[in-house]
């Protein structure tokens, strides 16, 4: 069995880029989420980085705030909203299952420990897992 994990993480690692979520060793990495980072980055440097020291602190939170709102950050309410909000409850449960499966292989990023671009950490999938599971409550529960 612990052979079968093994052989499925070292598989996973060194499968190729693609453009779905997918391992690569110490974490899972999402195109679409490297390219959001990319772009949030860029105006975060743009509009922020020649102000005072707090005041560019508070200009890079608005600007995260912005892509937040927009759904398209990974372990946010608006995300999850964004992602699942059409879904049924059956569906949802279904996501939840498959966010299950990838959990493990997801890095623990912790402050001051920065995330490799595109890089959806532990901490994304279990709050993604939670919104979804607010969803499912929002409409009634999964049936009997």
């Amino acid at each position: 069995m612990h052979r079968t994990i093994a052989l499925a993480v070292l598989l996973a690692a060194a499968t190729p880029a693609s453009n779905d979520a997918h391992s690569q060793g110490s974490g899972i990495f999402d195109a679409e989420w490297a390219k959001v980072q990319s772009r949030m980055s860029a105006e975060q440097h743009t509009k922020c980085d020649r102000q005072n020291p707090m005041r560019r602190t508070e200009c890079y939170a608005s600007v995260r705030r912005g892509y937040v709102s927009q759904g398209i950050v990974p372990g946010t309410n608006e995300y999850a909203v964004r992602r699942y909000g059409a879904l049924s409850p059956q569906e949802l449960n279904q996501q939840i299952i498959r966010l299950n499966r990838t959990y493990g292989l997801a890095r623990h990023v912790h402050i001051g420990e920065p995330a490799s671009p595109g890089e959806v950490s532990h901490e994304m999938i279990e709050a993604d897992i939670n919104a979804i599971r607010q969803l499912i409550r929002a409409r009634g529960g999964l049936p009997s």
